[in-house]
């Protein structure tokens, strides 16, 4: 009997409705920036997720999810809207204009200087893309150190978000 009054309950849960399901927003994570300072410097680590939008209609606008981290370990939490911040559809869009690095097996050509930084600040972007010729997707990771071309376009876009970030540690 019990079991029969259990089985009638669930039974009896309403389906969630299409109009409910169509509701709910898909969150598509695109990408990832960090600026790990070297261990020498008092600056935070900023860590920044980006995370593309999906809401019901097709709308779609851009999040960016940012971690200041300090040398005790303490995290302050932010986030910017591209609804609400036009400087981060133009800082995204920059991206593809980065030049991108060429591979090269060190001491390879009899030109090659090698520059080795002492106690660098390392800036590395992850982000979706694709690859040429193809719809294939892939996701591209590029890693560099103080004065790179990631480096200029991050302290940049960084810059230019300053006034973006939301929440109580802005």
């Amino acid at each position: 009997m019990i079991l029969l009054a259990l089985a009638a309950g669930l039974a009896a849960a309403p389906a969630p409705t299409a109009a409910a399901q169509a509701a709910a927003a898909t969150e598509l994570p695109i990408g990832s920036l960090s600026v790990r300072p070297d261990s020498m410097r008092l600056a935070p680590v900023v860590e920044i997720d980006v995370v593309l939008v999906i809401e019901p209609g097709n709308l779609r606008h851009h999040r960016m999810d940012r971690r200041l981290i300090d040398r005790q370990g303490n995290i302050l939490r932010s986030s910017a809207d591209s609804r609400t911040c036009p400087a981060m559809m133009a800082e995204l869009a920059k991206v593809e204009e980065l030049p991108m690095p060429h591979f090269a097996a060190p001491g390879t050509r009899s030109s090659e200087v090698v520059t080795i930084l002492i106690h660098p600040t390392t800036y590395t972007l992850a982000m979706r893309g694709h690859e040429s010729g193809s719809n294939t997707d892939a996701r591209i990771e590029l890693s560099a150190q103080s004065g790179s071309p990631l480096a200029q376009w991050t302290d940049t876009a960084l810059k230019a978000l300053e006034p973006c970030w939301d929440g109580p540690n802005a």
